[in-house]
């Protein structure tokens, strides 16, 4: 137990300044976002991340949280813009100690790889996903919003009261905003 509140105190100071990475596109009408988590290359943090949980079996969850808006400029735009739709993607993963492969669960799916690097790669980021439609014409009045929260441990009752004593277990991105950008036709691969 003391290995894990000292591996959950590490993680926490060497992920303080994470960033979201995001890009936003129109495609066919639809908006599609795609967002990763950056530093995850950092030699530190990927020893820690493959030693303390996957080494052992224990599970880590990300949450991609999005969220597309549209400007408001009549006079009530003083209460803010409005939330035209949200999507929330919730991914959980570990090491299967006695088959030795990554498995990552998204929504009960269960993704089985076998090599690091595309657990890493598959693991740290939320790719090609729709959040949305609109037409060209009124992508210029919306924008869309993400942020990223990753807990290096996800524990499960009763050890989920340790969180009490440790507020900050898990690391949380400011809101990251990207325009949405058109695709051409020749950009959609017609």
């Amino acid at each position: 137990m003391p290995l894990i509140l000292s591996f959950m105190v590490s993680i926490n100071v060497c992920l303080s300044a994470e960033e979201t990475l995001l890009t936003a596109v129109a495609r066919e009408g639809r908006v599609i976002v795609s967002a990763a988590l950056s530093g995850v290359e950092s030699e530190q943090i990927y020893s820690t991340f493959r030693k303390g949980l996957l080494e052992e079996g224990l599970k880590t969850e990300i949450s991609y949280q999005f969220r597309l808006y549209r400007r408001d400029k009549s006079f009530f735009s003083f209460l803010g813009d409005k939330v035209i739709a949200e999507k929330k993607i919730i991914k959980t993963a570990y090491l299967d100690i006695y088959e030795r492969v990554f498995i990552i669960e998204v929504n009960e799916e269960k993704k089985v790889l076998l090599y690091e690097e595309d657990f890493l790669r598959s693991f740290f980021k939320a790719e090609d996903v729709q959040i949305g439609r609109l037409s060209s014409r009124e992508s210029k009045e919306h924008y869309v919003l993400a942020r990223i929260s990753f807990s290096p441990v996800r524990l499960v009752p009763p050890l989920n009261m340790i969180s009490l004593l440790y507020k900050k277990t898990a690391v949380v991105t400011r809101w990251t905003e990207a325009e949405i950008k058109i695709l051409a036709p020749k950009e959609q691969g017609f």
